[in-house]
Parts: C-alpha cells; sequence; structure tokens
C-alpha cells in the first residue's frame, strides 16, 4: 500500500474515536443533535470506505442519514453534513483515487441541493417517509447527472448507466432503514407526526 493510503489508512480508526468521543460528549451534555451528527460522522466513515472500494452497488449511509437530518435537524445542517462528509470520508479513504474528483463534487452537490430543497418536499409526499425519501433521492441523482452532463459529457452514458442501477439500490437500503429506525428516531426528537408510508404507494409511481 502506498504512502498516503498508509496514512489515510491511520487517520481512519483515529476519526472514529474522535467523532465517537463527540457523540458521548454532547449527549451527556444533553445536545442530542449535535450527537447525532457526531454518530452519523462516525457511521459513515467505514461504510464509505466500503462504499469507496467497491465503487458500485455498495453500502449507503451518508444519503439515508442525510435525509433524516433534514427532518430533524432541518435542510441546512443536512446540507451541510452531507456536503462535508462527502469529502471528509473521500479524503481519509484509501482507496479514495479510485474515485474522480468530479464525481464526488457533482455527488456532494447533489446531496447537498437534495437537502436545501426538502422542506418542498414534505408537502407531496404527505409527511410520510418513504415518499419523501424518494423524491429526496430523485433530486439528489438528478442534479448529480446533470452535473456530470455538464463537466464530463464523455461519460455521460456511462453515469447515466450506472445511477439507473444505484437509485433502485438505494431506495432498497434506505426503505430497510427507514422501516428499521426512521419513527424511533424522529420520536426521540419529539417529531410524531410523521408516518413511514405505504411500500405499495411508492411503487405505484
Amino acid at each position: 500500500m502506498e504512502r498516503k493510503s498508509l496514512l489515510r489508512a491511520g487517520i481512519i480508526p483515529l476519526s472514529m474515536v474522535v467523532f465517537s468521543v463527540a457523540a458521548l460528549f454532547f449527549w451527556a451534555l444533553g445536545l442530542k443533535l449535535l450527537a447525532l451528527v457526531s454518530l452519523f460522522y462516525l457511521i459513515s466513515i467505514p461504510v464509505r470506505v466500503v462504499d469507496t472500494w467497491s465503487d458500485m452497488l455498495g453500502p449507503e449511509s451518508i444519503g439515508i442519514m442525510g435525509i433524516f437530518l433534514a427532518i430533524i435537524g432541518g435542510p441546512t445542517i443536512a446540507a451541510f453534513y452531507m456536503f462535508t462528509s462527502t469529502w471528509f470520508t473521500r479524503l481519509i479513504c484509501p482507496f479514495a483515487d479510485i474515485e474522480e474528483y468530479q464525481y464526488t463534487i457533482s455527488e456532494s452537490i447533489g446531496m447537498a441541493a437534495a437537502a436545501m430543497l426538502s422542506p418542498m418536499l414534505i408537502a407531496p409526499s404527505g409527511a410520510t417517509l418513504l415518499m419523501f425519501a424518494f423524491y429526496f433521492c430523485l433530486i439528489r441523482y438528478s442534479v448529480f447527472l446533470f452535473m456530470m452532463f455538464l463537466t464530463m459529457p464523455g461519460t455521460f452514458m456511462i453515469d447515466l448507466f450506472q445511477t439507473v442501477v444505484e437509485f433502485p439500490w438505494t431506495m432498497l437500503q434506505t426503505i430497510f432503514v427507514i422501516n428499521l429506525v426512521g419513527l424511533s428516531l424522529l420520536a426521540s426528537f419529539g417529531i410524531a407526526n410523521w408516518a413511514i408510508g405505504s411500500l405499495g404507494a411508492l411503487l405505484s409511481l
């Protein structure tokens, strides 16, 4: 492994310790939102390493956690988390050189754009998590493809194919996480006016 990759590999456990301590510290102070953001940064590190290594159809973390943050903390916090965690985990990942910088730029902007537009998604989603997540991902990937078309038109058809494959894979993981912890996570922050939603309604789109 190259020296740069070894350095990145050494930063990973250190970063995880820092975010673990931060999450516990904020939780002890009663700052639940900051504790959650720190926990999400912590989770994103190992998941992003695997995702970058797999290159395609890897595990999703930042996008899913950003959806929850958009509801719990608001669009600005969600956009900040998604943008910075995408870049931070890319910079410390030993396999980061596999991923083009333009891909990271487009991905981070797509996520941040979806987060900033998320308040507009509440009404059409009917305050159901599954529909909210679907519209959120639709904006995220649409902005990503638009950015890739503008900056790397020569590979757009490949990027389009990969996105068509990745979108349902991302949604499957999102649906699983929402059903597993969605309502309980929102309830822990006193948010009770959301429902999981119907999978049938989602599939009928």
